[in-house]
């Protein structure tokens, strides 16, 4: 996802001893996800409501959307309508450093466990600086928002995968150098299991490294050819093609994933045709064995 309102979330996970442990809330079952909102994003720019009730057609109960803009008592009416549960909300990168207060009792409103942000702002190419900057700001808000009982996790883009400085250890890209300044206790992330590959990583191989820092995973898949270990943070939506179809090693993934514990997981179609997309990419998913 990018950074529009529909699309930025924040997540992290905390236990009730302190001590940050993914899927508290159980693990998730990747055969049976939820939809991030951002797929249904024309449906939902015409009618919030109708948009809603299409992803309750198609078989979802659970959604990840936005914690500002519409009225609150509105989204939370239009959510019970449908028949849906947002698990999952995100803000800005800005809206969190300005408008916590609000994202906090939003998502106590909506019921939301997780605060997601899915975009660190950065002048041309992302540096060591951003990271660190970003870094300390994730803890701050992240223990603010864990005060409330809430989550707050990162949703990297791709960009973060560039080397690290000069002086790294090898092979150390700003994404690393970005985790291991976030405290466990306060910062989890979300992996858009697309963006990770499009930034030259390997997922399974991230999942791996950071065990119980991933608490969810944005599912979409990439189409074949497409070029990798791009630090650009956007690829044309054509790209965004069905789970199952792509480059990606879906089974792979999803097989870590669930080992994890992860807990929970979106679907987010990011094509011009979601609605043709979605049931195809559900339709993977109901049929794995994992």
């Amino acid at each position: 996802m990018r950074s529009w309102p529909l699309s930025l979330f924040c997540l992290a996970l905390i236990a009730a001893t302190g001590v940050f442990v993914a899927g508290a809330d159980g693990p998730g079952d990747p055969r049976k996800p939820g939809l991030q909102l951002y797929s249904l994003r024309r449906e939902m720019a015409k009618d919030r409501a109708a948009g809603l009730a299409e992803a309750k057609k198609m078989g979802f109960t659970e959604v990840e959307g936005g914690l500002l803009g519409p009225p609150v008592a509105d989204v939370k009416a239009e959510l019970a309508a449908a028949g849906l549960t947002m698990t999952s909300g995100g803000a800005s990168y800005e809206n969190f450093r300005d408008h916590l207060p609000e994202i906090i009792a939003n998502a106590k409103a909506l019921g939301v466990k997780y605060a997601m942000c899915a975009w660190i702002p950065h002048q041309g190419d992302f540096t060591a600086a951003d990271a660190a900057k970003a870094a300390a700001d994730f803890n701050a808000w992240g223990a603010k928002l864990a005060a409330e009982g809430i989550t707050f996790a990162y949703h990297p883009h791709g960009y973060e995968f560039s080397p690290a400085t000069v002086d790294a250890p090898p092979k150390m890209t700003l994404f690393d150098q970005l985790v291991r300044a976030t405290d466990p206790k306060f910062v989890a992330f979300e992996m858009d299991v697309f963006w990770v590959t499009h930034g030259g990583a390997d997922p399974v191989a991230l999942l791996r490294r950071y065990p119980k820092r991933w608490v969810m995973l944005h599912l979409k898949d990439m189409r074949k050819g497409t070029p990798t270990g791009l630090f650009t943070g956007s690829a044309p939506e054509e790209t965004n093609v069905p789970i199952g179809t792509g480059m990606i090693d879906y089974v792979s993934v999803l097989r870590e994933a669930k080992k994890q514990g992860v807990a929970h997981y979106y679907i987010e179609d990011e094509s011009p045709i979601p609605l043709e997309q979605i049931p195809l990419s559900l339709k993977y998913l109901a049929g794995l064995t994992l």
